[in-house]
């Protein structure tokens, strides 16, 4: 995949064994990687945005700080559509309601 990287690739620019990323993902040292076993063998997912910000160190963004961030700013633009709706809903019917009587 061209945004992921292969173990081995992870491995050259980390500068360590591809055993030494493999343990680091297990461990879920690697904020955004993640490891499946699949039978006997494991799969690993590196998304290159991931590995990158964790080379980076403390400069690096905080991922799942991110997906926090955004999750809450989306529940809130949701809730607000609804409430809009509801809004409308309850105008419609009220006008509806006052014909009805006239």
């Amino acid at each position: 995949m061209e945004n992921s990287y292969t173990v081995a690739e992870a491995a050259q620019l980390m500068g360590c064994t591809v055993q030494a990323v493999r343990e680091q993902i297990k461990a879920n040292k690697i904020a955004g990687c993640s490891s499946i076993k699949k039978g006997k063998n494991w799969s690993y997912y590196i998304p290159k945005m991931a590995l990158d910000n964790y080379i980076k160190g403390n400069n690096a963004l905080d991922i799942e700080a991110i997906k926090d961030v955004v999750k809450i700013a989306f529940k809130e633009v949701i809730e607000e559509m609804a409430n809009e709706l509801v809004k409308e809903k309850i105008k419609k019917t009220s006008n509806l309601a006052d014909q009805a009587r006239h």
